[in-house]
């Protein structure tokens, strides 16, 4: 399966470690010029950051840009050694490194769960895969019955 945060196109600020890297960039970089010289550091020809913008914005359009170019991890190894005594970013940033595809959880919590069904997850790898031109899936349901939610099972 492919990695959540390094082999993704888009930064998955809905997943839980997202929110807490973002608000722990947000704390250890508070300065958005700060936040540019380290952002031009981690690639060549990045888009330049709306640096008017308060810190948070500009941390998730930096996040953005560099996930989306493959470049999340050279962030991550720049600011790993700046924050050793900063358990909490350490933290956040081993759990970034160590991300699991959501499809791969199957239990959620001690009152919610997922019913591991392992023909769909092999139908949806197989529309996945790079040789399908077609990548489209259709969830039916009733309401209420989790079909919006399925979005964060199967990202």
């Amino acid at each position: 399966m492919p990695h959540p945060y390094f082999e993704s196109s888009v930064f998955p600020l809905h997943r839980a470690e997202a929110v807490v890297l973002l608000e722990e960039l947000r704390i250890g970089f508070p300065n958005t010029n700060a936040i540019d010289v380290l952002y031009k550091q981690c690639g060549d020809n990045l888009p330049d950051l709306h640096l008017q913008e308060v810190s948070v914005v500009v941390w998730k359009e930096a996040l953005a840009n560099l996930t989306s170019r493959g470049f999340l991890r050279v962030l991550l190894n720049k600011i790993q050694p700046q924050f050793v005594a900063n358990a909490t970013m350490q933290k956040a940033i081993r759990d970034i490194i160590n991300a699991v595809p959501a499809e791969e959880v199957t239990l959620v919590s001690d009152e919610l769960f997922v019913l591991d069904r392992g023909p769909l997850r092999d139908k949806l790898k197989e529309v996945a895969s790079d040789t399908k031109p077609v990548k489209v899936l259709i969830v039916r349901g009733s309401a209420k019955s989790g079909k919006s939610h399925g979005r964060h099972i199967f990202e």
